[in-house]
């Protein structure tokens, strides 16, 4: 529950649920003769390559394998990176679709003028900033977990609409990750300081990139603005631990140790 608060979600491995556990990412569970082990399956390779597959067609692969339906698909068009490269390579077969909360929240501008340029069948609708307490109670079964971010309520509106003309959607997800999220510029700032002091040979020069690459990641993960040392007991909080944060610390100094590439280092973990 402190980490809830301290995330706005329960980092794998752990749950809400006493004597749960959930598989991390990337991960396999084999249950074979009365004894469960787990491997990674995948771990991102940071290492130089002379000739990376060109972006579009992998983007391109991914997109095409999402559309595998016997139903019409529909996708949805914020006018961000994400939504706007799905577009461009799905093009018109698509129905996209965008909503808006006028006056308070509204991206449609921008993904009309994306669907204008990609000559997108887009359709923008008005979402309201209530939910009534049985749609509340609904949602809470379907996400498993206690989830603290106010999109869910925006993502079932819109779907709520999508759904009167299609039964499968192309949401986009990804691209903050991949593009270091809403801290890519900062991201890219600090690579260019970070460059020469991590040519430096020995251990020290990689510790402090990684302190600062660290202080970056943590603005980004450290999303409720709740400090948990004012809200929660302090008897609890001396037991709560935050393995979660040194999973952050130890991937990111692995990953220091396979490439100078801060951006990289950054969007892989």
């Amino acid at each position: 529950l402190v980490s809830y608060l301290h995330y706005a979600y329960i980092p794998e491995p752990e749950t809400v649920w006493e004597g749960v556990h959930a598989l991390l990412p990337g991960h396999v569970l084999i249950f074979e003769d009365g004894r469960v082990t787990t491997r990674p399956y995948w771990t991102p390779d940071l290492a130089p390559r002379d000739a990376p597959a060109p972006f579009e067609q992998v983007i391109g692969r991914s997109a095409e394998l999402a559309m595998v339906a016997d139903v019409p698909v529909a996708a949805l068009l914020s006018g961000g990176i994400d939504s706007a490269v799905v577009g461009a390579v799905l093009g018109p077969r698509l129905s996209y679709f965008n909503l808006r909360y006028p006056g308070i929240y509204d991206e449609s501008e921008r993904a009309r003028a994306t669907a204008q340029r990609l000559d997108l069948d887009l359709h923008v609708e008005d979402g309201e900033m209530s939910v009534a307490p049985d749609e509340v109670a609904q949602l809470l079964t379907k996400v498993g977990q206690p989830f603290g971010d106010t999109s869910l309520f925006a993502c079932h509106a819109v779907f709520r609409r999508v759904a009167t003309g299609h039964k499968v959607c192309i949401s986009a997800d990804g691209a903050d990750e991949a593009y270091c999220g809403y801290s890519l510029r900062r991201t890219i700032l600090l690579g260019h300081a970070l460059r020469p002091i991590l040519a430096l040979p020995g251990r020290l020069p990689r510790e402090g990139a990684a302190r600062a690459v660290l202080n970056i990641l943590r603005r980004y993960l450290h999303r409720t603005g709740i400090v948990v040392r004012d809200v929660v007991d302090p008897a609890v909080l001396k037991n709560w631990d935050d393995t979660y944060d040194r999973s952050i610390a130890d991937d990111v100094r692995t990953a220091l140790s396979q490439t100078r590439d801060v951006v990289n280092v950054a969007s892989s973990v």
